[in-house]
């Protein structure tokens, strides 16, 4: 595990500064941005963009670790570069140009250690987007210092993560009626996007996580994490952590928790 953990850090690293030595190519031709330095990561803005309403929270986001990842699991090998864009323009020129997908439509995306945002979205606040995105940063270092890729981790276990994450830090949980349909249907990220034509998965996901950490704790995503590395196989670690069938985990939710954050739940299987 040791050797394995060491040959993925060095291949993760040759990556890194490949993408970093492309995307300084892409990324400063025609952008010009003011550097800020913090303690937790390092700050890009566009014209337009002010950083006193962002170093608050970037010095606050020491918590999420804190919070979340209490058995010594996470450390940065890669400290976090975020731009920070003033217009949607400048935005899709620098995000449609990541190997990275689902781009579109977004307001902020993340690739290795850089994220990207939106400053001025009508979505969502800035502070919001911005811990969303450095969730997914703290779950990748996380899979990287256990040894695992992030990307085998269900999208639906990511993306409900940083769903939550975003709406704790940022005190926001308004929600939008959803639908649940069992998690055993969200295996890999294909059947995700596929899925989110006729439902909102990344709601449906929030919603899966809330009640996680609602039975089992706010430490329940790093048990599972911690699980899969040993096991190799996340159906069979959710099962072990949680000692509930994956498939059969829709049928234990509390609709009464769930409906009490504003929400119609309804199950189509």
């Amino acid at each position: 595990m040791i050797l394995i953990k060491k040959v993925l850090g060095i291949i993760i690293l040759f990556l890194l500064i490949l993408t970093n030595w492309y995307l300084e190519i892409v990324d400063t031709n025609d952008l010009a941005f003011k550097k800020v330095k913090t303690e937790n990561a390092s700050l890009f803005l566009e014209a337009g963009i002010s950083d006193k309403s962002i170093k608050p929270v970037i010095n606050s986001l020491d918590k999420i670790k804190l919070e979340y990842f209490t058995r010594n699991t996470y450390y940065d090998i890669f400290q976090p570069e975020i731009y920070i864009l003033a217009s949607k323009e400048s935005y899709n020129k620098l995000v449609f140009k990541l190997p990275s997908a689902s781009t579109q439509d977004s307001d902020g995306v993340i690739f290795l250690n850089r994220m990207y945002l939106f400053g001025k979205s009508k979505n969502f606040s800035l502070q919001r987007i911005l811990v969303h995105e450095y969730t997914h940063h703290v779950q990748f270092q996380v899979s990287l210092n256990l040894g695992i890729s992030d990307k085998d981790l269900p999208l639906w276990f990511r993306e409900g993560f940083a769903e939550y994450v975003s709406r704790d830090e940022t005190n926001n949980w308004e929600t939008n009626p959803t639908t649940l349909i069992p998690l055993n249907t969200l295996t890999d990220d294909n059947q995700f996007y596929k899925l989110s034509n006729e439902f909102d998965t990344y709601e449906m996901s929030y919603h899966y996580v809330y009640d996680l950490i609602d039975k089992f704790g706010k430490d329940i995503i790093e048990k599972i994490m911690i699980e899969y590395s040993e096991v190799g196989d996340f159906t069979k670690a959710f099962n072990n952590i949680t000692d509930i069938k994956i498939d059969e985990y829709h049928l234990t939710i509390d609709f009464s928790n769930i409906n009490s954050q504003g929400n119609k739940v309804l199950i189509p299987f």
